[in-house]
Parts: C-alpha cells; sequence; structure tokens
C-alpha cells in the first residue's frame, strides 16, 4: 500500500537523521542503539510481503505443554532461590530461566486468562524473592507516602503532617497506606508491599478484559507485553501515585458501570494524580469525539466535572500548568537540537542497556499498524498513544527532571497494549506474519530477562543501568542502620538516598529538604537526590561525616565508581564500621 511505503521512508530517513546526530556528538549510543533497533523492526514488519497468508490459523502459532503451566513459577522460583544460597544473588540460571519460562507461557496452548496469571506469577516470584533478602521499600517517592502514611494513623489527620507534596494535595496513597495500615495491623512499609502486589495482579488483568472489551479478542498477549514492560512492572515494588490513578481509571472503562460505581473511581483517580487525569480526559475526549456513545458522554462528563472541581478549589491548576510547561520545554528543546544524554548517570553504562525496554519499542511497533489498518476510536487511540510516548521519551533525554515517562509514557503504554491483539491479527494475515510476531515477541521477552528488573547484583543483566532496583538494603544492614539512627548527633551528614530515606522513617517526625531532610539538627544529603552526585573531590571538600553503605556503590547517579576503596584508603577516620565493613561512618581528615 502507498501509506505503508511512505511509512517506510519516512521511518528510514528518520533513521538516517538519529545517525547523523549521534556523529554530531548530540546522541548517547544508548538512545541511539534504542532508537534504531525500534526503527528496524517497524520497518521489517512494513516490508512483510502484503500477500494474504491463506492459512486457517490467523494467530500466532501454540504448543500443547506435556506439562501444567503453574510449574514454571515454581521453577524459576527454585533457580533463582538456588542462586541467592550459593552466590547471594541471581546469576545466568536466572535469567535463562525467566526467559524460558515467559516463551513457555506465551506460545503454551492453554485458555487467555490462565496464561496471563501465569505470566504474573513468573514476574511476581521474582518480586517475593528480593522481599525475602532486601528491606522494602524499594522506591523512593514510596519512602516519602510511607512516611506521611505512619504521620497520619499516629496523629489521626493531615493537617499536623511534616510531610507536604503541593503536587498532592488529598493524599491518596499515604491515606490509602494508613487505612490498610490500622485496619490490618502491618505497618504501612508492608501496606506499600501489599498495594504494590494487588497492582501488579489487577494491571494484566484488567489490561486483558479491556482488551477484549475494545478489540473483540481474547489474547493473553496484550497483557504479557505490560509485564515484560519495566516501565510498567517496576511500579509494583516502587508503588506511586500514578499507577494508583491509571488502575482506578482503567477500572471506570469495564462495562457494566453505573454511575455509583463510576463516580467514586473517576474521583478517586482525580484526587491521586493530576497528571494521569489529564491524560484520561484526552483520552476520553478522543473516544467521545470517534464514537458518540452515551456512554462514553455521561463517562466524559462525570471525569470534567471532578476534574474542573479540583482544580479550582486546589493549587492543581498551578501544579498542571508546571506540568504542561516540563513538557513544552522538552520538545522545545529537542528543536532546538539540545544535546540528548542519559538522564541522570555521569557513570558510563552499557551501549545496550537500553534494550532492557524493548517492550515499549514492541508496543510502539503494533500500534503502528493500528493506526494503519484500525478504524474510528482504535485508529485515533493509537495515534495519540503513539505521540505521547515519543513526548513522554523525548522529554526523558532532554529533561529527565519532568518525568515524562511516568506521566505520560506508561498511560499510553498500556492503551497501546490494549490494542495490541488487534496489529497482531493484522500482522498475522501477511505472508510470514506469524513468524515475524512469534520472533518479536520471543526478542521482547529476552530483552525484559536482559533488563534484570528484578535482579539486582545479575552480572548477565543490564541491571542496575536499565529501568530496574538496585543498591538495595539488606536486613544485615537495615539493623545495622536503625543502630546508627539513635547514636547519631547533631551535625551534617552524607550517604545514599536509600540509607537516607531508611534513617528518615526510623525518625519519621522529618522536615524534608532539598537533596535530604532534618530532624533535631541531624541534617542529612542524600546522594543521588535530586542530581547530587558524589565523586573523590566532593568528597574531600564535604564537612560532616559521611555514611558510606557498600550496597549503594551498585546505585547509577549516587557514587563514582571506587568511592568506597577511595574512603579506606585515603587519609581519615573511620567512626563507625558496622556488618563486617558494609556500613562505614567515615570523617574528613582535620586540616
Amino acid at each position: 500500500m502507498k501509506q505503508d511505503s511512505l511509512i517506510t521512508v519516512l521511518l528510514v530517513v528518520a533513521a538516517l537523521v538519529f545517525v547523523a546526530l549521534y556523529a554530531a556528538n548530540r546522541l548517547s549510543i544508548n538512545v541511539l542503539i534504542y532508537v534504531e533497533v525500534t526503527f528496524v523492526l517497524a520497518v521489517s514488519a512494513l516490508l512483510l510481503p502484503t500477500g494474504v497468508n491463506r492459512s486457517k490459523n490467523k494467530e500466532i502459532p501454540t504448543f500443547r505443554m506435556p506439562f501444567s503451566l503453574w510449574l514454571l513459577p515454581i521453577a524459576v522460583y527454585t533457580v533463582s532461590q538456588v542462586e541467592i544460597l550459593l552466590l547471594r544473588r541471581t546469576g545466568l540460571g536466572y535469567v535463562v530461566a525467566l526467559a524460558v519460562a515467559l516463551t513457555v507461557t506465551a506460545f503454551a496452548r492453554e485458555e487467555p486468562m490462565k496464561k496471563v496469571m501465569v505470566a504474573t506469577a513468573i514476574v511476581g516470584v521474582s518480586i517475593v524473592i528480593l522481599y525475602s533478602i532486601y528491606t522494602p521499600s524499594f522506591g523512593n517517592d514510596t519512602w516519602r507516602d510511607i512516611i506521611w502514611a505512619t504521620q497520619i494513623s499516629q496523629l489521626g489527620h493531615i493537617a499536623a503532617a511534616t510531610i507536604k507534596q503541593g503536587a498532592y494535595p488529598f493524599p491518596m496513597v499515604p491515606l490509602t497506606y494508613a487505612m490498610l495500615s490500622v485496619t490490618s495491623g502491618m505497618n504501612a512499609t508492608w501496606a506499600s508491599v501489599v498495594l504494590g502486589l494487588i497492582y501488579l495482579v489487577q494491571l494484566p488483568l484488567l489490561i486483558y478484559l479491556l482488551s477484549r472489551r475494545f478489540t473483540g479478542i481474547s489474547s493473553p498477549q496484550a497483557s504479557l507485553l505490560l509485564l515484560i514492560a519495566p516501565l510498567a512492572v517496576i511500579w509494583s515494588v516502587w508503588y506511586i501515585p500514578e499507577v494508583y490513578s491509571l488502575s482506578l481509571f482503567l477500572t471506570a472503562f469495564l462495562p457494566q458501570s453505573t454511575p455509583v460505581t463510576l463516580v467514586p473511581l473517576l474521583a478517586a483517580g482525580v484526587f491521586g494524580h493530576g497528571g494521569v487525569a489529564t491524560w484520561m480526559v484526552i483520552i476520553m475526549v478522543v473516544l467521545w469525539v470517534t464514537t458518540r456513545k452515551k456512554s462514553v458522554a455521561n463517562l466524559l462528563l462525570y471525569l470534567l466535572v471532578i476534574f474542573v472541581a479540583y482544580a479550582i478549589y486546589t493549587t492543581l491548576l498551578f501544579n498542571l500548568t508546571g506540568a504542561y510547561n516540563s513538557v513544552l520545554n522538552a520538545v522545545l528543546a529537542f528543536l532546538r537540537g539540545a544535546r540528548i544524554l542519559s538522564a541522570a548517570v555521569p557513570v558510563p553504562s552499557p551501549p545496550t542497556s537500553s534494550l532492557g525496554n524493548l517492550a515499549l519499542s514492541t508496543l510502539a511497533v503494533l500500534g503502528l499498524f493500528v493506526f494503519l489498518r484500525g478504524k474510528g476510536a482504535a485508529r485515533a487511540l493509537a495515534f495519540f498513544s503513539e505521540m505521547f510516548l515519543v513526548v513522554a521519551y523525548i522529554g526523558a533525554s532532554v529533561f529527565p527532571a519532568a518525568d515524562l515517562p511516568r506521566y505520560l509514557g506508561l498511560p499510553s503504554a498500556a492503551v497501546l497494549a490494549i490494542l495490541a491483539p488487534y496489529a497482531f491479527k493484522v500482522l498475522a494475515e501477511k505472508r510470514g506474519g506469524r513468524i515475524f510476531s512469534s520472533l518479536l515477541l520471543v526478542v521482547t521477552i529476552i530483552a525484559f530477562a536482559y533488563s534484570g528488573l528484578f535482579a539486582p547484583g545479575n552480572p548477565y543483566t543490564a541491571n542496575p543501568y536499565s529501568y530496574s532496583v538496585s543498591g538495595l538494603i539488606s536486613y544485615d544492614d537495615a539493623l545495622q542502620l536503625i543502630a546508627i539512627s539513635h547514636i547519631l548527633g547533631p551535625g551534617l551528614y552524607l550517604t545514599d538516598w536509600r540509607s537516607g530515606l531508611f534513617l528518615a522513617y526510623k525518625y519519621l517526625w522529618i522536615i524534608p529538604r532539598y537533596q535530604g531532610f532534618e530532624y533535631n539538627n541531624v541534617n542529612f544529603l542524600e546522594a543521588g537526590s535530586y542530581g547530587l552526585f558524589i565523586n573523590s573531590m566532593y568528597l574531600r571538600n564535604f564537612r560532616g561525616l559521611v555514611l558510606l553503605r557498600q550496597g549503594a556503590m551498585e546505585m547509577p547517579g549516587v557514587y563514582e565508581p571506587g568511592i568506597f576503596s577511595h574512603v579506606l584508603t585515603y587519609n581519615g577516620d573511620i567512626l563507625f564500621n558496622g556488618n563486617n565493613g558494609s556500613i562505614l561512618i567515615w570523617a574528613q581528615p582535620l586540616s
């Protein structure tokens, strides 16, 4: 088709432009490899022969397995536990087991819902293993909400809490932690773990149901693609308000909803995060314009009333204006030719580390086919989701502080995943389309395993340079940090952001500061917070005590490589040496 040929030419030209940007030193090698691989996948799909596949089977090939699929998560768990017992981390066996288990699940001849749940369990066991070694929480924003929730639980209200966040006038996530904590007896930290695991189960289930509703196809591929997208799954251990609102908005799309259920869902979603609420408004307007259905009009009306009322009576309008300016500034910076470099890390990362997030490329390619072959609402949703995804990653490259992948990228990826089964159906109708779709799925699964999303310290993955968790606090280190929190006197301290937030939780009644916090004249700076990168020169000029945790050395954007050994060899005083040298308190030598 002429349209396909035109898109192919445009993609080839775009690929050459990115090569030129790299040659002009305006593009990092990581971004170049990721973009070029995406273009190769898209062009390859477009160049498939247009002759109709005459096979009766128009779906991705499946095979009957001689065993129960529920053995697969057990196998992944067993392999990883054996490696952890032997190595204190996962290794090659876990990476292979994860990739094989997800591949077998994808191509097994089973009921779609069963395959979705098995895939969720495979990812879930990887998380459960981490909680047996490391203390929660694993997220930066999550610690803020945990501290906030604990204060609310003790006070009985939110007015006197020392934690304030203008972006969340109604702290829905901390309130949810507090309610769960009070009703269950668990502390807010483990309440955040529970909500994260609920999100892990809820997201693929919602995507499957919505995909079946909007495409008419019962396919597990929609859920599977989002389960192997690090941008979507990482929040199951790093729970944030964005996924809270997204889950509620997706739930509102389910059929047979009434105003009694819709209004509370929409209100909680808007209160949860204004940025995601803005995305929801745009999506609903697109749906209404393309479908003109009464149910869509009613949903849009409820949403607009809540959204406008909330914007008027809170500071949301101010915060949204700042968010919109961030998006605009990111796009303008890209058009001006600003250097597109890695967001935060002044530490060199492997050139292939960006490939761990290849699931987004796959979703973008599939979204392109929905746009080219789809009609009405599907085509419009694919177009806007593709655009939002592009803007999100342009923003992440030139304006990382805006955090656009969370606000725009994640919801857009969810919509593209919902539409993915239709794209697979279109591909399967081409000659060689089923084989291409199968290879695309396998490559995406391998990329997810390579990302090392839940494999800190695994040398066979892209961890810690891809979207992943790293530098986690072990239970032994947590005990040392608790002991340290009781002996620190007034003064200035420096530590990594994970240790800092853990200590902040133990102190609880802290006053947040830029790049750190204060508690009874104990002032902490958190390395890795708001671009605070620590090298040997910074340490030599720092006039305070340095709390160094060996496990934090693998966290990107926090410490210069070799800083731990530098402290041990540089003239100075070791005031505390805990857990066999894994935690040190170091003092600058007197000049």
